[in-house]
C-alpha cells in the first residue's frame, strides 16, 4: 500500500513506483502554504500510520516529512522510518543519484 498526499507530483509518483494500491490521504498534503494546520495534519498523520498492521510507503512533501521526522531530506530521498510515540524514528535513508 502506498499513502500519499493528495497533490498530483506526490500522486504522480506513488503511481509511478509502482508498489501496490495507492490511496490519497489529505493528512500528507503539504501545509507550506498554511502552517495553521500543521499539528493537526501531523497528528493525523501519526495516528494513521500507528493504527496500521501493514507498512505502508508514504509519498509526501518536505514540510510533511519535517514535522513527523524532525528531519528534512533532498528530492528523491526515500527515509526508512518506524513510528515512535509522537514523532517518526528515521532509522535510515535511501538517497537516488540522479
Amino acid at each position: 500500500m502506498v499513502l500519499t498526499s493528495q497533490w498530483c507530483r506526490c500522486r504522480d509518483t506513488a503511481d509511478l513506483l509502482t508498489l501496490g494500491p495507492v490511496q490519497g490521504v489529505p493528512a500528507f498534503n503539504s501545509f507550506f502554504q498554511d502552517f495553521s494546520t500543521r499539528d493537526s495534519q501531523t497528528a493525523e498523520a501519526l495516528t494513521l500510520l500507528a493504527d496500521r498492521t501493514d507498512r505502508p510507503f508514504v509519498v509526501t512533501h518536505q514540510v510533511n516529512i519535517r514535522a513527523l521526522t524532525g528531519q528534512t531530506t533532498r528530492s528523491g530521498e526515500v527515509l526508512v522510518v518506524r513510528h515512535a510515540g509522537d514523532a517518526l524514528e528515521v532509522l535510515g535513508s535511501i538517497v537516488m543519484d540522479p
